[in-house]
């Protein structure tokens, strides 16, 4: 869906083709460019000793199974593998945000709505949505982000076998992605919105000159 949704609007169709065919110098050339989207740049292996691992097995110690943040097994995922997860920087980051929100109480307070929604500015590569839709089978995540990190997050989700759709003026379960021009669609009229999450990215040049995440958020 997602896929035929950039075919039929072009939204991005020229960076999805780029990857199709990406032939082994634009992989060297696009390569350092994911340096934000990592930990890591991509050794053979991570030591078992390594500081994330030791984190991530003190903050999952008395962890429910259903808790766990669980990457996927794609080409360039490394890390070793514990109680069936890869560990690694990205592993206990994200696994650190879920901890939180069950600490607050958040994920307890909207898990037995129907359908929860869930707003996201600046989702990464998809690593928090993929934790919670996993979590929150019912909710309707949306994605608001820079089209090219849309980009990443929307093809991640849609290798994890998530429902990903680009914003057409309505949102439904699953995840929806809406670039931060267009927020103002989703917020006219004014939806209710359950759980609204920001990391960095308010601080972001991106959105400075654009009050609607910011509006979204409070």
């Amino acid at each position: 869906m997602f896929q035929a949704q950039l075919r039929a609007r072009g939204l991005l169709c020229g960076l999805v083709v780029e990857l199709r065919d990406c032939d082994e110098a634009k992989i060297r050339e696009m390569r350092p460019l994911t340096r934000n989207f990592s930990g890591y740049t991509f050794p053979d292996r991570i030591p078992d000793d390594d500081p994330w691992v030791g984190l991530w097995r003190k903050c999952t110690k008395n962890q429910s199974r259903r808790f766990l943040f669980q990457p996927l097994a794609l080409p360039g995922e490394i890390g070793p593998v514990i109680r069936g997860v890869i560990v690694n920087h990205d592993t206990y980051v994200y696994q650190e945000r879920i901890n939180l929100l069950l600490k607050a109480g958040e994920i307890q307070r909207i898990r037995w709505k129907w359908t929860p929604t869930i707003i996201e500015v600046g989702g990464g590569y998809g690593a928090l949505a993929l934790a919670l839709t996993s979590v929150l089978r019912r909710a309707q995540y949306v994605i608001c982000d820079i089209p090219e990190s849309l980009l990443f997050s929307g093809l991640y989700l849609a290798l994890a076998g998530k429902s990903v759709k680009v914003f057409d003026g309505s949102i439904g379960r699953g995840i929806t992605l809406v670039p931060n021009y267009m927020l103002h669609r989703l917020l006219d009229p004014v939806i209710e919105v359950d759980l609204a999450i920001n990391t960095l990215n308010l601080r972001n040049g991106n959105f400075q000159d654009d009050p609607a995440p910011t509006r979204c958020i409070l």
